[in-house]
């Protein structure tokens, strides 16, 4: 038995008897004992089962599983007590735990100075034989006991002794194992956020018997119900011919190589839509070295594939339309070098003013790339002022009124004021009716609105030329998307609805489009309209 007469020992004042031990490392050892996330938990049958087990091995009435928590003992399980906790200040096992014996055995609780005034040995409970083996986890924290309590003084043999040693490691044991199992459902809690943030849904093929059972994200990632059974051969059926060949091949040689197969396809719905699916397997074996399971993660990456798409495309664009200012501007330059020596020659004031507008051309090109770049990195910078939006739109596209082709209607009302930078306001509408003309040629009237909506003010330009199709509007201010006119074949990069979508996004604002085929479209945006309200948002 472990001497305690020189332990330090907790006031209680309002007992007789003493207190508890007080143990140095009590604040990790609690820690230790939370990490568990077992107090105040359902009774187990588990630990049950090891209690009723105990008790009849050591022949007593009594035998608990018991965590000394703060100022409690908690009983996991109680075998022949009705309670399920005790205060700490009468906890024998609060003692047991101080004790660097593999047992604490207290033969007459009513001749032992620590408890002969304890009102569970004076009380009802009537304690008085107590031994209790602490239940001591892998880092070395006595958790609490595991304990067998009489009402009458005995002691127990070297038979029963071992063998509550032998069951108190086995509720270690069973504590470890629930922690472990709690782990393990939180961490698959966790990677289930994480596929559905990915939208990754991860699946599992019987190669046996050919079922595949998978998460919900998988099921939506092929476009199936929630109850549809799913063959592994089906995986393959709705593969495109022209991929499933090659898909075939990647998961043979990862089953005969035990490897990982990766593999990108498109698949085809059973309603008809096509989809992208990025897809990877690493197969599993019996004891004697038979494939049985193939288990892996696949995901939607059709949007993926539609801005890859979308970027070459653009890339082949910006090649084509860069090239031929480029050609047109060194064609100029190699006859103006014909030329030099003779300035008078009449072609020569042509030449310059060709290679002029190419020069116009590519600067116009490479603007709308610097812009892309900058307006994408959010590194736009806008200077507002308050101005009145009217007396800019009579004042902006005085290009297209020159031209004569077209009348630009100015609507609404004329004493409006924003809180805006100008520049970028006036280079928004620009593009709305450059588009307007571009598009709409037939459309004589292009009509610019103004109006107020509540906090807001909509700027919003129409056309009355053949419309987009519906189709294609959600698409129109996207990064690299070019629309289909029809055959009708148009120069520019098509980053300018995209660049005024960046520009009405900065300044708090909404941008969109609507559009009736054969009646023309309306190309619209809103703006704040009060200075506080812009302010406060920290875009000035």
């Amino acid at each position: 038995m472990t001497d305690l007469t020189s332990t330090a020992y907790s006031a209680s004042e309002q007992y007789s008897f003493p207190g508890y031990p007080l143990l140095t490392n009590e604040s990790e050892r609690q820690e230790a004992l939370d990490s568990y996330h077992i107090l105040d938990t359902a009774e187990e049958k588990d630990f049950d089962d090891l209690t009723t087990l105990a008790s009849a091995i050591c022949q007593t009435p009594i035998a608990l599983v018991s965590l000394v928590d703060h100022d409690r003992q908690w009983f996991k399980s109680h075998k022949g007590l009705p309670a399920t906790e005790t205060p700490r200040d009468y906890s024998f096992c609060a003692h047991a735990i101080a004790s660097s014996d593999e047992i604490m055995t207290v033969p007459d609780a009513t001749k032992d100075l620590r408890f002969a005034a304890n009102p569970l040995v004076t009380g009802e409970t009537n304690i008085v034989f107590y031994a209790g083996v602490p239940l001591v986890n892998d880092d070395g924290f006595s958790l609490g006991t595991l304990c067998v309590i009489d009402h009458h003084t005995r002691e127990l043999s070297k038979e029963q002794i071992s063998a509550l040693v032998i069951i108190a490691k086995q509720v270690i044991d069973k504590l470890e194992l629930r922690r472990k199992n709690m782990e393990l459902r939180e961490s698959n809690d966790r990677l289930n956020l994480a596929l559905e943030a990915a939208t990754l849904g991860s699946y599992d093929a019987d190669m046996r018997t050919g079922m595949v059972s998978g998460t919900a994200q998988f099921r939506i990632n092929f476009g199936l119900g929630a109850d549809e059974a799913l063959n592994f051969s089906d995986l393959f059926n709705v593969i495109l011919p022209e991929y499933r060949e090659n898909v075939e091949e990647m998961v043979n040689a990862a089953i005969m190589n035990n490897s990982v197969y990766q593999a990108e396809y498109e698949i085809l719905w059973s309603d008809g839509s096509r989809h992208w699916i990025s897809a990877s397997g690493k197969p599993r074996y019996d004891q004697d070295g038979e494939v049985t399971r193939m288990v892996g993660v696949t995901q939607n990456i059709t949007a993926r594939k539609d801005l890859e798409q979308r970027q070459a495309e653009f890339l082949g664009v910006a090649s084509h339309e860069l090239k031929t200012p480029v050609t047109i501007l060194k064609a100029n330059l190699q006859l103006l070098d014909r030329y030099k020596t003779n300035p008078s020659n009449p072609n020569f004031p042509r030449l310059i003013d060709s290679a002029i507008k190419s020069m116009e051309k590519i600067n116009h090109l490479v603007d709308d790339l610097l812009n892309m770049h900058r307006y994408g990195a959010g590194q736009l910078l806008l200077d507002k002022t308050i101005f009145n939006i009217s007396e800019m739109l009579e004042l902006c596209c005085n290009h297209v009124r020159v031209s004569g082709k077209h009348q630009l209607i100015v609507e609404g009302d004329p004493n409006i004021d924003i809180f805006a930078d100008e520049h970028r306001i006036d280079q928004v509408v620009v593009n709305f009716v450059n588009n307007a003309v571009k598009y709409a040629p037939g459309s004589v009237e292009i009509h610019i609105g103004v109006a107020r909506e509540g906090d807001l003010v909509k700027i919003s330009v129409r056309d009355f030329g053949p419309g987009i199709p519906a189709d294609q509007v959600p698409h129109l201010f996207d990064r690299y998307w070019r629309g289909d006119h029809s055959g009708a074949k148009y120069t520019g990069l098509g980053l300018g609805l995209y660049i005024c979508a960046e520009i009405i996004k900065k300044h708090d604002g909404q941008i969109g489009a609507v559009s009736e085929l054969g009646k023309g479209s309306t190309f619209w945006f809103t703006v704040p309209a009060s200075l506080a309200g812009s302010a406060a948002n920290g875009n000035i």
